[in-house]
């Protein structure tokens, strides 16, 4: 066997399309432990086996080949280890899981259940990609070790989590800003984040302006929210960087928020926010501290121009403001300059 048919078999396993499966029970030989068989994406065996030691692919054909060439790589490779591996058992990728069954499934319902009920959480707390990144790297992490591991063990602390947030939201910002460098004209304006748990923020905006007109707007998506402050961000050519305080404080004053869920911005530089708790959407005028109510305010109801905790909101190219009127189920429209629905 050549040395790129051995870098194929690598590289199928590694990406998944083979795997590595125990040693046949009619191999006894001691020096069989440290090998164990190829499957391929059949799930047959093939003639060839992989060193749980160092790594590498060697033929074998129990029918055609003699097991000295494993007997004397075992020894070869006996000698110059200082710390056993731990057994490979299979390799896995994206592409490629078995099925979970039903009772399983249900289990983990019942947690996410438990999670949002317990915490006080949004059932939105279990949806999106974030929480399938933290599941998966969770579900690797116990298939990597053979003891059972306590979850307090291994979650990490609050600050640390938000100190990572902080930066890791600022590293995207500035991402975000080399990637559209080319495009943007007089100043990238970014509606949202701080990305601290104290502060909070709610979503992250971008519209892109050049010399005082709206070209473009991209990426409109929930980063993270909690209660209270809400929070403007302009990013300069330069590199310099404002920040503007715009709502500060849970409550329900013309300055104030209550689990904001949903941000926009006009092309006159106009937040309009979903004023969650307080079944109102709020209106922020360029280089203001306090908002107005322009629909609706601080009342559950069904009626026309109210809300029952609105969640998302967003513009036509006619100027028509719509928003989703959550617990309502309904979504409403509203001409701002008329105030109509």
């Amino acid at each position: 066997m050549s040395n790129s048919d051995k870098d194929s078999i690598r590289k199928r396993l590694d990406s998944g399309e083979y795997k590595s499966c125990d040693k046949s029970t009619t191999a006894s030989a001691e020096w069989w432990k440290s090998f164990n068989r190829i499957q391929d994406e059949k799930e047959n065996i093939i003639p060839y086996v992989i060193c749980i030691h160092c790594k590498s692919v060697l033929a074998y054909d129990s029918q055609k080949t003699s097991s000295k060439t494993l007997k004397l790589h075992f020894e070869n490779c006996k000698s110059k280890l200082t710390i056993t591996t731990p057994k490979i058992t299979a390799h896995f990728t994206s592409e490629k899981y078995n099925h979970v069954a039903s009772k399983h499934i249900k289990k983990v319902l019942n947690e996410c259940v438990k999670f949002c009920a317990y915490g006080m959480r949004s059932f939105n707390s279990v949806n999106g990609h974030g929480l399938e990144f933290l599941v998966q790297d969770l579900l690797h992490v116990a298939y990597s070790t053979d003891v059972k591991i306590k979850g307090s063990d291994i979650i990490p602390h609050s600050t640390t989590i938000s100190r990572r947030v902080q930066s890791m939201a600022c590293d995207e910002r500035r991402k975000l800003i080399i990637t559209l460098k080319n495009d943007i004209g007089q100043a990238l304006c970014i509606v949202g984040t701080i990305s601290e748990i104290s502060e909070s923020g709610i979503t992250k905006g971008i519209q892109e302006t050049r010399r005082g007109a709206v070209i473009g707007e991209g990426l409109l998506s929930i980063l993270f929210y909690s209660f209270g402050i809400f929070v403007a961000y302009r990013y300069y050519e330069t590199g310099a960087i404002e920040r503007i305080d715009v709502a500060g404080g849970q409550g329900n004053a013309l300055a104030q928020s209550s689990r904001p869920r949903g941000v926009l911005v006009d092309q006159f530089d106009t937040v309009y926010v979903a004023d969650c708790d307080n079944n109102r959407v709020m209106r922020w005028s360029k280089d203001t501290k306090q908002g107005t109510v322009p629909v609706s305010g601080n009342n559950q109801d069904e009626q026309l121009n109210q809300f029952y905790f609105p969640q998302d909101l967003s513009f036509d190219r006619h100027s028509n403001l719509y928003i989703v009127d959550y617990a309502n189920a309904r979504i409403q429209r509203f001409n701002i300059g008329s105030s109509s629905s």
